[in-house]
């Protein structure tokens, strides 16, 4: 496909449309002479040109004749500008799309990074969610204590450990649901993407 192509049909269209335009402005013109009919000093016109040259002189032009053949041109120059509309727009869709396949490339080149990248960070939330299971069963054990004993303190803040909850269910699930890292995987296999 050529840039000249395009161009040229770009000025071909934009010809036509400044075409449908003066036919536009003719037919209103026609329009307007068949409203008002044939006036006496354009018949007299008509008689002047016979008399001056009667071999090549047209008696009158009528309006309605000419409006009608100035629809028929408008109608051809629409149909010609929607043929060239639909060309050029299909020339434009091309070149858009061989424009555009780099860029897609070099985007969908990301998804098996960002497989192994999540699938190191699933691998790391899941070892800190045994972790977590493993202190809060031992700390469950010993809370009734606590509140026998509010003056022992414990030798950690608990609550410092919520940021290894926040992805918890995104990454490993919750074991009731899946997770959305398993159903990211989901729609990348739907999809044909390669995930290694």
């Amino acid at each position: 496909m050529k840039d000249s192509e395009i161009s040229d049909l770009r000025g071909r269209l934009a010809e036509l449309e400044h075409e449908a335009d003066g036919l536009i402005a003719r037919q209103a013109v026609l329009y307007q002479q068949v409203a008002k009919g044939s006036s006496d000093e354009q018949v007299d016109q008509a008689a002047r040109r016979l008399i001056a040259n009667p071999k090549t002189a047209v008696l009158q032009v009528d309006p309605q004749a000419e409006l009608r053949s100035t629809a028929e041109q408008l109608t051809t120059n629409r149909r010609a500008q929607a043929i060239l509309s639909k060309s050029l727009g299909l020339l434009e869709l091309r070149e858009g799309h061989a424009a555009a396949k780099p860029a897609f490339d070099k985007a969908v080149a990301h998804v098996p990074k960002l497989a192994a990248a999540l699938a190191a960070l699933e691998a790391a939330q899941a070892a800190a969610t045994r972790d977590l299971r493993a202190f809060e069963a031992i700390d469950g054990a010993v809370a009734g204590l606590s509140a026998q004993h509010p003056e022992e303190r414990a030798p950690y803040s608990e609550w410092q450990l919520a940021p290894l909850r926040t992805w918890q269910t995104e990454l490993v699930g919750d074991g009731f649901n899946r997770s959305k890292l398993d159903l990211w995987r989901q729609e990348c296999a739907e999809l044909g993407l390669k995930l290694d």
